[in-house]
């Protein structure tokens, strides 16, 4: 079953990351430990998860237009990230 599950979400990476290549998507994906859990096992063990608010709360971001935003931000230069963490491919020492 967990083969069956990691070979499926492979499938779902390659063609997401074809699909990248082409300019359809802005990032690639790749596999990692999470690779051979389904999805309701993902979220059991703390998933992601969408922050609920109730519908009348305002939000903490006010709408901008797209105009006035800029075409990237590099938050590295800003100092807001820390170093990358947690990137080696699943199975990789």
């Amino acid at each position: 079953m967990r083969r069956a599950i990691w070979e499926k979400t492979k499938v779902m990476v390659e063609t997401h990351n074809r699909e990248a290549a082409m300019g359809k998507h802005t990032f690639i994906m790749g596999l990692n430990h999470f690779a051979d859990m389904t999805n309701e096992e993902f979220n059991l063990r703390g998933g992601l998860r969408p922050i609920e608010r109730p519908e009348n709360t305002p939000s903490l971001f006010p709408r901008v237009p797209m105009s006035r935003l800029p075409r990237a931000i590099d938050y590295r230069k800003k100092k807001m990230v820390t170093r990358v963490k947690n990137q080696v491919p699943a199975g990789e020492p």
